[in-house]
């Protein structure tokens, strides 16, 4: 769907694993009294392999199954493309094991909910990469150098959006334990702290899906191994420091180095 511009259906295939997830956690908790992990782990499967059957289904409906093909000189791209993929969910969670490590199971709660605020935050950008994805690839395909000036653009305005929606969460933070309960009392000031990062994430994002347009998906794989890197050496000397606000500035400080360089990478040369 990225790649045909079907962005009514790419936003589907993205709400449906999230939408099952809710129905499931919802649906758990009312069947099971008390709900364990061993039990939500089954309804998490059940919603996630049955989020993958609706979302193959409607490609499979609007483009048909798919053929095997061999595409000659994209071996190596899809071999990083893949690890990349496979990288970045563990940048995305590897933080948390260690917060859990040094601080206990209450704090590790506190810390990944602040960033699951922080996701939803996100979803403004992450939409308007899903949009730009195809369309960068064209117009690199034609000119790097526009390519590069429309990812400038969007990157602006990605930032914008980002830091309209972290002045959000400073300002209404202070709702989050009416929402959770008093167990989240301290949520609000470690949301408050990540406010930067949906600035950050959405210029990271353009510029790591320029990488990508202009055939430089190995430099986008090496943002994500140095991320990887700094994530375990900071948060592992900052957590246990600082605590919870050591581990949230070290996330902060690796998303605003690796943001730096992939934009640097970005605009030094390399074509498709």
């Amino acid at each position: 769907y990225m790649a045909s511009g079907q962005s009514a259906r790419q936003s589907a295939a993205t709400v449906i694993p999230g939408a099952l997830r809710l129905g499931a956690i919802i649906l758990a908790g009312l069947l099971h009294a008390p709900l364990t992990m061993e039990a939500w782990a089954g309804w998490y499967l059940g919603a996630s392999a049955l989020s993958a059957v609706l979302c193959l289904g409607l490609v499979v409906r609007d483009h048909g199954w798919p053929r095997a093909a061999w595409i000659p000189g994209l071996w190596g791209e899809g071999l990083t493309f893949a690890a990349e993929s496979a990288l970045q969910a563990s940048v995305k969670d590897l933080d948390k094991p260690i917060v859990l490590q040094f601080l206990g199971p209450e704090a590790a709660g506190l810390y990944a909910a602040a960033f699951r605020v922080v996701d939803v935050v996100t979803l403004p950008m992450k939409a308007l990469g899903y949009a730009l994805y195809a369309r960068m690839f064209k117009l690199a395909a034609e000119s790097i150098e526009a390519c590069r000036a429309l990812a400038r653009r969007m990157a602006a305005l990605a930032a914008g959006i980002g830091a309209a929606g972290g002045l959000g969460l400073v300002a209404f933070a202070w709702l989050l334990p009416i929402v959770f309960g008093g167990a989240y009392a301290e949520l609000p000031w470690l949301v408050r702290l990540l406010a930067p990062m949906p600035a950050l994430f959405g210029a990271y994002v353009v510029g790591a899906d320029l990488l990508s347009a202009t055939g430089r998906q190995s430099h986008r794989l090496g943002v994500v191994v140095v991320s990887l890197a700094l994530t375990l050496g900071l948060c592992w000397v900052a957590t246990p420091i600082l605590g919870l606000e050591g581990a949230v500035l070290a996330r902060l400080a690796v998303y605003a180095l690796c943001t730096v360089l992939v934009w640097v990478l970005a605009m030094r040369g390399g074509t498709r």
